[in-house]
């Protein structure tokens, strides 16, 4: 009984994997019923998970960046304490939730081989892609066939197909429906890299993994998210350089040239994802009169007037934005300040933002959205703001840590290291979540459920894979210091 406590209780796997089916769940409109009652099972797992390995395998607080965590979200939880006039209940609950999605994903048992390390990281990889690539298998038919409809979840009415010309899909957000997308291409890319260079990937496989990046990057362009367009150039920007780095600098360790390169690589980046954007998006809105130009011709159905003209899917603003392009977010965001700086220590509480910065918005943006201030549409400015500035200390701390040892390690390593292409495309996948959130918030709670446990996970396998000795490769310049005397 004792051994199978043990398994069940170390197997962070399926509970990674579960929690991220569950979350999807969750962001789901048609599913999100039920998905309110299961995450509840996640935290009761999620905890024991956690107090068993602090008091049996002790693994979470072998390294030093994870204590940086852990503090991060006990001031989340003093926050909670400290606003006990305002909703505690729901702030503790928040910040529970929150642990069980963020703390849990980053436990990698350091006893694993390598090699069962790398196999996990392509299991939790798949269970990504077969969620993402049937939610924009649906999302694309949706969209070729110009089908438009509405669900609605209590008060909230979400819409589905294409709407003020951008691709609200399945997901009843398009904005959601395109990081989705983002997140799916690069998870595709570690898994057809990793996977490759072990000389285990077979032709179906690499035929399905190229067509979800096909098609999810047309999803990501179709939802017209400027916010995940922009966090796609970073992210392959951040690529791009290492990249050329290694094949172009013969002269590993000249910074001003790195420096260059990397200017020249973020306009690179920023050029491909716009163009492919501007470009995909005009060819694209041709599909839906021609799908149905095939099924009036099949049918038999032609009558004068039946055709439809193309959808050209443009950057589209709220009316009452016209002259706003950040879309209201200047205006969100000087209210989240104005806020901070009445409460700068330990923040209003995470559920009671909306209260507090709706205080500050024109009366004419809240009739219009009167939730969309719950979001300060920044995360560290959402920390800032529900936790204080102490919080978002922590947070920036954990963020450029891992960031800049992990640039370290690419940038002292070769391609010829076993994971050096895994680290890299991992890198250019949380440097581009991240700066995405500076234009949005859900790496945190409820926002986006989803994306909370796909960031921490793959920041827990970042951190095991740069934290490792380097496998001897013959160049002396991917033998960087062990993790234990760096962390």
């Amino acid at each position: 009984m004792r051994a199978i406590i043990h398994k069940v209780l170390s197997n962070t796997l399926v509970y990674t994997c579960a929690l991220i089916v569950m979350a999807f769940l969750y962001v789901f409109p048609f599913t999100i019923s039920f998905a309110t009652s299961a995450v509840k099972v996640f935290l009761i797992w999620g905890g024991a998970i956690f107090l068993y390995d602090i008091f049996v395998n002790r693994v979470f607080f072998q390294k030093k960046i994870f204590w940086v965590v852990f503090a991060f979200f006990v001031v989340t939880g003093i926050s909670a304490l400290v606003n006990f006039r305002s909703s505690l209940m729901r702030n503790v609950v928040f910040t529970l939730y929150g642990g069980a999605a963020g703390l849990v994903p980053l436990l990698l048992d350091r006893r694993q081989k390598e090699q069962q390390v790398r196999r996990n990281l392509f299991i939790i990889g798949f269970v990504i892609i077969g969620i993402t690539l049937l939610a924009s298998l649906a999302s694309f038919v949706i969209f070729i066939t110009d089908t438009k409809f509405s669900y609605t979840v209590g008060d909230t009415e979400y819409i589905f197909g294409m709407f003020e010309n951008r691709l609200f899909g399945i997901f009843g957000n398009p904005n959601t429906g395109s990081l989705f997308a983002f997140i799916s291409v690069f998870v595709s890319l570690i898994n057809y890299v990793g996977i490759k260079r072990e000389g285990k990937l077979r032709l179906p496989l690499k035929i399905l993994l190229i067509g979800n990046i096909v098609l999810q990057l047309l999803v990501l362009f179709l939802g017209n998210s400027r916010s995940a367009v922009v966090c796609l150039s970073i992210a392959l920007a951040a690529v791009l350089l290492f990249v050329c780095k290694n094949f172009l600098m013969k002269e590993k360790h000249r910074p001003l040239v790195f420096s260059l390169l990397a200017v020249v690589m973020i306009g690179v980046g920023f050029g491909a994802s716009f163009s492919a954007w501007k470009g995909s998006n005009y060819l694209m809105g041709y599909l839906p009169p021609l799908f149905q130009r095939i099924d009036i011709t099949l049918s038999g159905t032609d009558t004068p007037g039946n055709e439809k003209n193309p959808i050209i899917p443009d950057d589209t603003q709220r009316e009452y934005l016209s002259d706003d392009i950040s879309n209201g977010r200047k205006t969100i965001w000087t209210a989240g300040l104005l806020v901070a700086r009445d409460h700068l220590l330990f923040g209003v509480g995470d559920s009671n933002i909306l209260e507090y910065a709706s205080q500050h918005i024109p009366e004419e943006m809240r009739e219009q959205s009167p939730n969309m201030f719950a979001n300060m549409h920044n995360v560290y400015l959402q920390i800032l703001v529900g936790n204080g500035v102490i919080a978002l200390l922590l947070f920036v701390v954990f963020a450029a840590w891992f960031l800049l040892k992990g640039a370290k390690r690419l940038y002292c390593g070769s391609w010829r290291g076993q994971d050096y292409p895994v680290i890299l495309l991992l890198f250019g996948l949380l440097v581009g979540i991240l700066v995405e959130n500076l234009f949005d918030s859900n790496l945190l709670g409820f926002m986006c459920f989803f994306i909370v446990p796909v960031f921490w996970t793959y920041c827990g396998y970042f951190i095991r894979l740069v934290w490792q000795e380097p496998e001897d490769t013959g160049d002396l310049t991917e033998r960087i210091p062990a993790a234990d005397h760096l962390s």
